[in-house]
């Protein structure tokens, strides 16, 4: 899973990162990519206060995203590099992002949990 507190809704988050990963949107709030979907949604446990909690109020950022397997099966390495670009384009709009999974350690700034280097949300 990978949060990503975006100013606008989740539908133009998914827009967005189609174009930027170079992806299609079959459907809304659905990106595909070669090896990987992306499946952008509405975060249910959304809250503007804690969001700006940190390091952990990344869970109630606006946006959650299921990072799944394409069509065929998909290697970690792809999984990886899919995540990757997905948090490296969050963070270069200034969009808060963490990801939350087994192969942080792969990531660019762990995931983003627990990183000054990467933009959080400012408190209300």
């Amino acid at each position: 899973m990978v949060y990503v507190d975006s100013d606008g809704d989740c539908d133009n988050l998914a827009a967005a990162l189609a174009e930027a990963l170079l992806g299609t949107l079959p459907r809304p709030q659905v990106v595909s990519l070669p090896e990987t979907q992306l499946y952008v949604a509405r975060n249910d446990d959304f809250d503007p206060v804690d969001r700006a909690e940190f390091p952990g109020g990344f869970k109630f950022f606006r946006c959650v995203i299921e990072v799944t397997s394409g069509e065929a099966p998909t290697s970690l390495d792809a999984q990886v590099q899919a995540v990757s670009a997905l948090l490296e384009y969050c963070w270069a709009k200034g969009m808060p992002a963490v990801a939350a999974c087994e192969y942080e350690d792969r990531l660019p700034h762990g995931g983003g949990y627990n990183s000054s280097a990467v933009p959080w949300p400012k408190k209300p």
